[in-house]
């Protein structure tokens, strides 16, 4: 026998409205009002209220701190050094016209970086609208100065990209006078390829006033082999590199399933074939039973950069060739890290 449906009474029109009303007799509680009353110190009177038992935040020092220029600033690797330090950038201004380059700086540092466009544009008006810049950073482009070049021009001929050189000494001088004005301290850094002539290197000693330290990146914990002058100010630069109890292995950097075929590689460059070793120039990695070159990954993680840094939509020859153009990062981290203690220096006497 089907149930008999059950009839439910009708509500009358402003039924809830009620059930929140309060009851005859009773005052409405006006606790609310007068909390919010409270907060307000125009209606309390209270000038000094200021929050409910909550320290106010510590006002952010406006100085705080470093603004940094880099020339020829590849996929950023110099912010990266400087983030592992733990020395804060308070202005980023990069200055690179590859335009692969320029998609992997915008990916990663989209918020930080501020582009002003070619060395050859950057006058002295541009330097001088530019925040008090602490540090500048740069290597210019040494292919055409490279003794691996059988074709090279040189850094003095016409159209050669080499010439560039001379566009870091005109700027770093630029702001070495901006910063004597200012009564500030100025860091520089600039790098360049360890094989190139020595007509070149004796043109780049007089031009930059000061002699290079040689750094190679397998002392700093990187599997490769990769020698580079350093010229700059940097405090302890031409200081030699500790000594290492473990010396860094190529297997340390491969994916598990992959095997070393050698200890070490040599110099990587922007071209594929510089990870041939040997007499037999065979191929780094043994995979399985036969002979495989490095992945992408893998070289991202020699240089330093992270696994994935370059992979923003571009060409994986597009990716090598930057990363064989890079700095390795625990080379520039060893530079660097001695101008944390100079800039907490100057923080404690402001």
């Amino acid at each position: 026998m089907p149930r008999k449906a059950r009839k439910y009474k009708k509500r009358k029109r402003g039924y809830r409205r009620r059930l929140c009303a309060p009851k005859k007799g009773c005052p409405r509680y006006s606790g609310t009002k007068q909390l919010f009353a409270s907060c307000r110190p125009d209606v309390a009177g209270d000038d000094d209220f200021r929050g409910f038992d909550v320290a106010p935040l510590p006002p952010k020092p406006a100085n705080e701190g470093i603004c940094m220029l880099s020339l020829f600033d590849g996929i950023g690797t110099s912010i990266l050094a400087l983030d592992s330090i733990g020395i804060p950038v308070r202005k980023y201004y990069s200055s690179e016209v590859d335009e692969k380059a320029n998609m992997v700086l915008k990916f990663n540092h989209s918020s930080r970086i501020t582009m002003i466009g070619c060395v050859t544009t950057i006058s002295n008006d541009t330097l001088e609208s530019l925040d008090n810049i602490n540090l500048l950073l740069g290597g210019s482009p040494c292919q055409q100065i490279s003794r691996a070049n059988p074709l090279k021009k040189g850094s003095q001929a016409p159209g050669s990209s080499a010439s560039l050189f001379y566009e870091y000494v005109r700027i770093r001088d630029h702001l070495a006078k901006l910063a004597e004005d200012r009564k500030e301290n100025f860091f520089w850094l600039f790098e360049n390829t360890f094989c190139t002539d020595h007509v070149t290197l004796v043109e780049m000693t007089r031009c930059l006033g000061t002699h290079p330290a040689m750094r190679c990146a397998s002392e700093y914990g990187s599997a490769m082999k990769r020698k580079m002058y350093w010229w700059g100010n940097i405090p302890h630069l031409h200081d030699l590199p500790k000594s290492q109890v473990e010396y860094p292995n190529l297997q340390d950097f491969l994916m598990p399933y992959r095997s070393a075929g050698v200890p070490l590689l040599p110099t990587l460059t922007s071209t594929f074939h510089s990870q041939l070793c040997g007499k037999e120039k065979s191929l780094p990695v043994i995979e399985g039973t036969q002979r495989a070159p490095l992945l992408l990954t893998e070289m991202e993680e020699l240089f330093g950069v992270g696994r994935h840094y370059t992979d923003v939509g571009i060409s994986q020859s597009d990716r090598w060739r930057l990363l064989g153009n890079a700095w390795a990062v625990p080379v520039v981290v060893d530079i660097l890290k001695h101008l944390k203690a100079e800039f907490c220096k100057a923080a404690s006497v402001d």
